[in-house]
C-alpha cells in the first residue's frame, strides 16, 4: 500500500534536523503496525525549519492508523526535531496527527479529537496516555522544593532551571522572541552615555531622546504633577488594582486636617473615600543602593483619595512614614508635590514586584508546569491551556536571573529589593487575589457610579466575560455533567498539583482548591488562568514605557529620605529624584518590558490547531467576534477621552506571558 506522509516542521531554527527520521504506523488497538519507514527524499534537504515535506512510502496495509510512532536518530541529532503535525494519506483519505512537540528519540502520537481519560476506549491509546504523562513528569520538573536558604523560598514553585538553556525545549520561546528580548536589553544602557547633571524636570525628557528608543513625549506630560493626573494613573495606569475603599481612617489621619474637614466621615459612609496603603507591605525588606553605593529610599506611604462632586478622584492626604506628618493639598506646593513623588516611587516598586511579577509572572508558572506534568496531549484542557501558559517558564527563568538576581540592574534604580518584595507578596497571596471579580468586590471598587472613570475595571470585566464564554463553550463540548469533572483523574492531578506543589509547598494552601467537582467551578478556574496570562499581564506590563519613561511622573527610586513638613523645595526634589544613571536604567528596563515580540500572538488567535474540531473552531470564532465587539466599544468610549485607555484593547493583549 502506498502512503503519502506529510510533515511540517516548526519555525524554531534549532528545531530542524539532518538526522534520520522514521515513522511506524499503528492500527486500531495496536494490533497491527507497519515496520519502521524511513522518511527521506533523495537529493533533498528535508526537515528544515518552517517547511512542509511530503514522502511517498510503501507499507503493509493496516487500515488507517490510530497512532503514529516517530523516531529520531538521537546519536546524529542530540538536540531534537520540533514537529508541528504529520498527515498520513491513503488515496483521498487522510488523518492528521498534531504533534507540536520535540522528538528526541521515540514518540507516540494518537489520532482523534480531544477526549477525557475516563472515556478512552482503545487500550493501546490509554497506555500511550499514561506513558506520555510519566515521560512528561520526568522532563518537566519542579525546582527542588525550596528551603529558607534557597532563592525560590517563599515564591511560587517554578520549572527546574537556573538558566534559560536548561529548560525543556517545549518551554522555550521562539527564536524571534528570544532575540527580540536580548536585543532590546542592549538598549537599556544607551542613555547612560549622557553624563550631564539633571537640574530640572525638563532635563529628564532628554533621557529618552535617543535614536534607538521611541522618543515621543507622553500625552500627560503637561499634567503629570496635578492631583487629577495622579489619581487617573492610579485607576488606569499600569497598577490599577491597588486601590481599596476606605471604611475608616488610619491612625494619625485626623479629619480636621482634610480640606473637607469633618465631612470626610460622611464621605466614608457614602463609599466615596478610597485608600492605597503601602505601609503594610513595604516596611519589611532590604533597600537597594545606586551603582555608586548610595542608599535608596521610598517611604511607607498611605494615601487617602476622595471622589468629588464632579465624580473625579483626587488624593487628599499622604503619610510617608508611621507617625509622620500627614501631607495634604493645604501644605506648600513643594511639600505636597514631594509627598506625591515618594508615593509614586513606592507605587512603582509595589507594582513591579507584587502586581506585575508575583501576581502574573510568578503565579502563573505553577499552572504552566502542572499543565505539562498532568495532562496528556489528548486532554481538552491541555489543548485549551497550552497556548496561554507555555511561554511562562521561559520568560520567568530569564527574569529571575536578569531582574531579580543580585547583579540585576533593577537593584540600582528601584528603591526596594525585588526578591524581598516578591516574597512578601507571596506570603500574603491567596487564590481569591487572582480572581479579578473577587478583587473588585473585596476591595470595594466595583461600584461604577462611584468610580465612573475606572476604565481598567470596565474593560477587564468585559474581557473576563468573553473569556468565560469561550471557556464555557469549549468545556461544554467535553464535559456533559458535573460527574465528568469529578471523574477526570488527569484534571484532579493538575488541580492538586497546583495547590500542593505549586503554591502550598510550605504548608499554607493559600485558599487554592484541591479538587474541582462541578462544571461551573471548572469554568471559573480555567477562566482565571487564561485571564491572568493574557488580560491581567497586558494591563500591568505593556504601558510601562509610556508611564515610566518621564521619570518625575513615576520615579523608581529616591536618593534622599522622605522629607518633613516645610522641607519641600525644587532643590530638595531634584536632589531626591533619580540621577542620570538611575533614570537611564529605569527608562531602558521599561522599554524592554513593554516591547511586543515581532511574532506576537494575540488574544483570539490560535496558530496551533491543537483541537482539530469544528465545534471548537466555532467557539473560537465566536470568541473572536466578542473580542471585536469589545474593541469597538473601547474605541468608541476613547473618542471622548483626553487620555484614552488602550492597554486592554483585545488587539494589544498577547495570548500568553512572553515578556
Amino acid at each position: 500500500l502506498n502512503e503519502n506522509i506529510t510533515q511540517t516542521a516548526s519555525e524554531f531554527r534549532v528545531g530542524k534536523t539532518d538526522a534520520t527520521v522514521s515513522i511506524k504506523l499503528i492500527g486500531e488497538k495496536g494490533h497491527r503496525s507497519t515496520g519502521w519507514l524511513i522518511l527521506d527524499n533523495f537529493w533533498r534537504n528535508d526537515f528544515e525549519f518552517g517547511r512542509t515535506d511530503t514522502f511517498n512510502v510503501k507499507a503493509v496495509d493496516i487500515g488507517l492508523p490510530s497512532v503514529i510512532r516517530l523516531k529520531l536518530d538521537k546519536v546524529a541529532d542530540p538536540y531534537g526535531w520540533h514537529c508541528e503535525m504529520v498527515i498520513v494519506s491513503q488515496g483521498r483519505v487522510k488523518r492528521t496527527f498534531y504533534v507540536y512537540d520535540w522528538v528526541h528519540d521515540v514518540m507516540d502520537v494518537g489520532y482523534g479529537r480531544a477526549r477525557l481519560p475516563q472515556y478512552e476506549l482503545d487500550d493501546h491509546v490509554i497506555a500511550i496516555r499514561q506513558t506520555e504523562v510519566e515521560r512528561n513528569r520526568a522532563e518537566f520538573r519542579w525546582n527542588i522544593r525550596p528551603t529558607s536558604d534557597d532563592a525560590g523560598w517563599r515564591l511560587p514553585r517554578f520549572a527546574d532551571a537556573d538558566e534559560y538553556e536548561e529548560l525543556p525545549r517545549q518551554f522555550r520561546i521562539s527564536d524571534e522572541q528570544i532575540n527580540n528580548f536580548f536585543g532590546q536589553r542592549q538598549k537599556m544602557f544607551l542613555g547612560m552615555l549622557q553624563k550631564r547633571k539633571l537640574t530640572d524636570f525638563d532635563d529628564y525628557k532628554d533621557c529618552f531622546f535617543h535614536p534607538s528608543l521611541p522618543n515621543d513625549i507622553p500625552p500627560f506630560c503637561d499634567k503629570w504633577s496635578t492631583d487629577e493626573e495622579l489619581a487617573r494613573q492610579i485607576l488606569n495606569g499600569v497598577n490599577p488594582t491597588s486601590l481599596e475603599k476606605c471604611t475608616e481612617l488610619p491612625t494619625g489621619f485626623v479629619p480636621t486636617k482634610f480640606e473637607c474637614g469633618d465631612e470626610i466621615q460622611d464621605q466614608i459612609q457614602k463609599g466615596r473615600v478610597f485608600i492605597v496603603n503601602y505601609a503594610k507591605f513595604t516596611t519589611e525588606g532590604r533597600r537597594n543602593r545606586t551603582k555608586k553605593g548610595d542608599r535608596l529610599y521610598a517611604g511607607d506611604p498611605i494615601m487617602i483619595l476622595l471622589v468629588g462632586n464632579d465624580s473625579k478622584l483626587r488624593p487628599v492626604a499622604i503619610q510617608l512614614e508611621e507617625d509622620g506628618h500627614v501631607f495634604t493639598p493645604r501644605d506648600s506646593y513643594y511639600d505636597w508635590l514631594l509627598a506625591k513623588l515618594y508615593f509614586r516611587c513606592c507605587d512603582v516598586n509595589v507594582h513591579e514586584w507584587k502586581y506585575h511579577f508575583l501576581r502574573t509572572h510568578a503565579s502563573m508558572e505553577p499552572f504552566a508546569v502542572a499543565v505539562f506534568r498532568s495532562f496528556s496531549r489528548r486532554h481538552p484542557l491541555y489543548k485549551l491551556l497550552r497556548p496561554h501558559v507555555h511561554t511562562v517558564p521561559a520568560i520567568n527563568t530569564i527574569a529571575r536571573k536578569n531582574l531579580l538576581g543580585p547583579t540585576a540592574a533593577t537593584n540600582c534604580f528601584l528603591s526596594l529589593n525585588g526578591l524581598d518584595m516578591a516574597r512578601k507578596a507571596f506570603q500574603d497571596l491567596r487564590f481569591k487575589n487572582l480572581h479579578i471579580l473577587s478583587v473588585f468586590e473585596q476591595q470595594g471598587t466595583d461600584d461604577k457610579e462611584v468610580l465612573s472613570e475606572y476604565f481598567y475595571r470596565d474593560d477587564a470585566l468585559l474581557l473576563w466575560k468573553a473569556i468565560q464564554n469561550y471557556v464555557t463553550s469549549v468545556i461544554s463540548i467535553f464535559y456533559s455533567e458535573d460527574q465528568d469533572v469529578a471523574n477526570d483523574w488527569e484534571l484532579d492531578s493538575f488541580v492538586r498539583m497546583v495547590a500542593t506543589e505549586g503554591f502550598g509547598y510550605d504548608g499554607c494552601d493559600r485558599g487554592f482548591p484541591l479538587k474541582l467537582e462541578s462544571i461551573d467551578k471548572l469554568v471559573d478556574y480555567m477562566t482565571l488562568i487564561v485571564f491572568n496570562c493574557s488580560v491581567q499581564h497586558a494591563a500591568s506590563n505593556f504601558g510601562q514605557f509610556e508611564i515610566y519613561k518621564f521619570i518625575p511622573n513615576a520615579p523608581g527610586g529616591m536618593r534622599l529620605p522622605p522629607h518633613k513638613k516645610g522641607e519641600g523645595s525644587m532643590q530638595r526634589i531634584m536632589d531626591s529624584l533619580p540621577d542620570n544613571v538611575m533614570a537611564s536604567l529605569q527608562l531602558g528596563t521599561a522599554f524592554l518590558l513593554s516591547t511586543y515580540a515581532p511574532n506576537e500572538v494575540y488574544l483570539g488567535q490560535f496558530p496551533m490547531n491543537l483541537f482539530d474540531d469544528a465545534r471548537v473552531d466555532q467557539a473560537q470564532a465566536q470568541f473572536r467576534g466578542e473580542l471585536k465587539t469589545i474593541s469597538n466599544l473601547i474605541h468608541s468610549r476613547n473618542k471622548d477621552l483626553k487620555f484614552p485607555y488602550e492597554y486592554l484593547l483585545p488587539e494589544k493583549i498577547p495570548i500568553s506571558i512572553a515578556v
